[in-house]
């Protein structure tokens, strides 16, 4: 049995829960009762069409609460329910795990007493270093302080998505079982996606989080740069975030006078989005020098490959520990002008733009695609 604690499973589409859904699906296949844990979401909430051999559990009876005494007494009842569920679960199974996905180390904590009440064997997914990601507050600090230095002398395994992850877990306990698992997507889903809502502009796109808005300040300086007769090719942003968020951008875009050229999108369907990227002349997703990104496996990086399209990347991080000049567009220095030659070059070679994106999918298909570890993850569970 595999217990896992997601408040994002089957309502939430971020990285996170896309990658704990592939995850489950890998581990329902393989004959392990999966059961995903929700404290936050009603039953009455729930969407179909994400199962695959999934189960959910919901604890919290009412979708809203009338106020925050009605909240404090919905969350403590739904602990009780979960405590109960887990308890009547574990009595029929031998071997049972319970996989951690969230940063928050009172949760860790919470989840590590069961595992000790229960005997659960904890797997901690990490996909962040999360010491290496900037914070001004105390709290957090002292959190990801907490969290990387103390969950991984406290679990079973772990399952890093970079090896600069797996190296961070090593230095903190070098006898825990990991299993190395980068940013993966379902290939065969999105080869079924077709290129239906083709633009009449030829443009080049990037995918993100307003969050990150030092990364796209860098994307339209370097589009600011490219050549005028390429000028024509648009830049699509497919971006969500705060109101003020996409206020700060639109000035951004009116700094480097690229209005005219630069398209916006929010909240597309997973079907636009796939369209979207297999239309496009090229994808970008430079990644900085920072030990943030050098932990970080962005998923856009997964659904780029799947699509065919060439990817326009920097070479830190996961880029080497996967890409190469002949699957990837590689910019080898976080500069704008060096971003913006290579983002010519893709324009004008077209042919060698196309070859790179089928090695780029070749590559993916091998290494970034949930069918890939079909075998090797529930293996790496059922060994600890």
């Amino acid at each position: 049995m595999l217990l896992i604690n997601s408040e994002g499973l089957p309502f939430g589409f971020s990285a996170s829960a896309n990658k704990i859904r592939f995850m489950a699906h890998i581990f329902a296949q393989s004959d392990i009762d999966v059961y995903c844990l929700n404290k936050r979401k009603a039953e009455s909430e729930r969407k179909a069409g994400y199962d695959k051999g999934i189960r959910f559990a919901f604890f919290n009876k009412t979708i809203k609460s009338k106020n925050i005494f009605q909240s404090l007494k919905n969350i403590f009842y739904a602990h009780i329910r979960e405590f109960i569920f887990v308890k009547r679960k574990s009595k029929s199974y031998q071997k049972k795990y319970i996989l951690i996905q969230y940063d928050w180390f009172p949760i860790f904590f919470y989840y590590w007493i069961f595992s000790k009440v229960f005997n659960l064997k904890i797997i901690v997914n990490i996909m962040e270093w999360h010491m290496a990601v900037p914070s001004n507050n105390l709290f957090e600090k002292i959190n990801k302080y907490l969290f990387d230095t103390l969950s991984f002398k406290m679990a079973s395994g772990a399952i890093p998505i970079s090896k600069f992850i797996q190296k961070k877990i090593y230095s903190t306990n070098k006898y825990l079982p990991t299993f190395l698992l980068p940013a993966i997507t379902d290939f065969e889903l999105i080869n079924t996606i077709e290129t239906s809502d083709h633009s009449s502009k030829d443009y080049i796109l990037y995918c993100g989080n307003l969050g990150y808005m030092s990364v796209i300040k860098f994307i339209i300086e370097s589009y600011s740069r490219i050549k005028i007769r390429n000028r024509y090719v648009k830049l699509l942003l497919v971006v969500n975030g705060k109101r003020e968020d996409f206020i700060y951008l639109k000035n951004l875009i009116n700094k480097f006078k690229v209005g005219a050229d630069v398209i916006i999108k929010n909240d597309l369907t997973f079907q636009s989005l796939i369209s979207s990227y297999k239309n496009s002349l090229g994808l970008l997703i430079p990644l900085r020098n920072t030990n943030q990104d050098m932990a970080r496996f962005p998923h856009k990086i997964s659904e780029y490959t799947a699509t065919k399209r060439p990817i326009v990347t920097m070479d830190y991080g996961v880029i080497n520990d996967y890409f190469d000049k002949t699957n990837a567009y590689i910019c080898y220095k976080y500069s704008t002008h060096d971003y913006a030659k290579i983002i010519d070059s893709m324009i004008e070679n077209p042919d060698e733009a196309n070859a790179k994106g089928v090695e780029g999918y070749e590559l993916g298909l091998k290494f970034l695609n949930t069918c890939s570890y079909k075998k090797t993850l529930p293996q790496f569970l059922l060994k600890i």
